[in-house]
């Protein structure tokens, strides 16, 4: 397996700063929205991604669906005096403070994140990473910069070799940690999982109850000092998430249903840029559906409900080593993949992963059938 070494890792730090958003704090009556992709700041127009037009909804409470109907029925300019209204509302009621996160290479507000989520800068997360991967002796595998100035780390602790017995030889895995700061979410410590069979890697969120996922909100003695507590005792279990080997071995004998095979599809198309036409040689995706239509059943005519009760003959640990396969490897029909959306496949195989309950897994055979 391959690790950065300390040159090729601080040329990606420096990388990192220089990408780096740059934050203003400001009250949300400070700027108004022109249109979905500008807003008037200090007298001046600013162009806004459709990220951060989604956060300006989002804090607004909007849900989407009812916006788009309520445009269909008032026009744009009946939307726009509703949004117009409603942070006014908002502002007055809760004089709400906001961040605005500003690219600056794209001179673009890339989110706009309400008071309460705090971010901090790459050099600041990277400083408190270090000292995490120089403490517990952790190996950096991968560090990936988004376009938008996001950063993913990921290291694996060389000592924390594991595998499941009952799934024969090729289940061993190396654990550690993945360090993320965006400007979304902020500055996150999660579970990093990688198969030594194929160098895949997994990176699980804190969904599902999962305790191994660490949200840093600030940076003060007292929060870096129970995180730092938590890391001590998680690196004595070699960073190993607990129960990880049991929920490899329920998705190991669950077979996907059609949903989940869809979603993964639609998520490999959106973030890699694949043609779906190569998608196929990995997840077979036509060849099931039309396995369906010879069963008389049209899947094109199914709902999601329908969907997640539709079996496949993938395993969810398959599908989720077919996401994290392609993730993290460069094979030439995912040539547009860039590293940070290779990173954000990588989380979602980790969210199928650790779903409270496959959509398969509770099917009762009836009798009756």
């Amino acid at each position: 397996m391959h690790y950065l070494g300390q040159s090729e890792f601080e040329k990606k730090m420096n990388a990192a700063a220089v990408a780096q958003n740059i934050l203003y704090e400001t009250d949300f009556t400070n700027f108004d929205l022109v249109d979905d992709s500008t807003i008037k700041y200090d007298g001046k127009l600013i162009s806004i991604s459709t990220k951060a037009f989604k956060d300006y909804i989002e804090i607004l409470k909007i849900p989407k669906k009812f916006l788009e109907r309520f445009e269909e029925s008032f026009g744009k300019d009946g939307r726009a005096n509703f949004i117009k209204v409603l942070k006014e509302a908002h502002a007055g009621a809760k004089n709400a403070k906001v961040t605005l996160v500003a690219n600056q290479k794209r001179h673009e507000i890339v989110a706009i994140r309400p008071g309460n989520v705090k971010l901090i800068s790459n050099e600041e997360c990277l400083r408190h990473a270090s000292g995490i991967i120089d403490q517990f002796d952790l190996k950096v595998v991968d560090f990936s910069i988004s376009e938008d100035g996001d950063i993913s780390v990921s290291t694996i602790s060389p000592k924390s070799s594991s595998n499941i017995k009952s799934l024969g030889p090729d289940e061993e895995f190396n654990s550690g940690l993945t360090f993320n700061n965006n400007g979304h979410r902020g500055y996150e410590v999660l579970p990093y999982l990688n198969r030594l069979a194929c160098a895949n890697g997994a990176i699980f969120r804190k969904v599902h109850g999962y305790k191994e996922t660490y949200w840093i909100k600030n940076m003060d003695p007292a929060t870096l000092d129970n995180f730092h507590k938590e890391m001590v005792s998680l690196s004595a279990n070699n960073f190993i998430p607990e129960d990880i080997h049991h929920r490899i071995e329920r998705a190991a004998t669950t077979q996907a249903s059609l949903d989940e095979v869809n979603n993964a599809v639609k998520l490999l198309l959106t973030k890699s840029k694949v043609k779906y036409e190569d998608l196929q040689r990995w997840i077979q995706i036509d060849r099931i559906n039309n396995e369906y239509n010879r069963f008389g059943i049209d899947t094109a005519k199914l709902d999601t409900h329908k969907m997640k009760n539709a079996k496949t003959d993938i395993t969810v640990w398959s599908l989720v080593n077919k996401l994290t396969d392609i993730a993290s490897h460069n094979y030439p029909e995912f040539s547009k993949f860039d590293d940070y959306s290779k990173k954000m496949v990588q989380i979602s195989a980790g969210d199928l992963l650790l779903k409270k309950t496959y959509d398969t897994e509770n099917l009762i055979k009836s009798p009756f059938q």
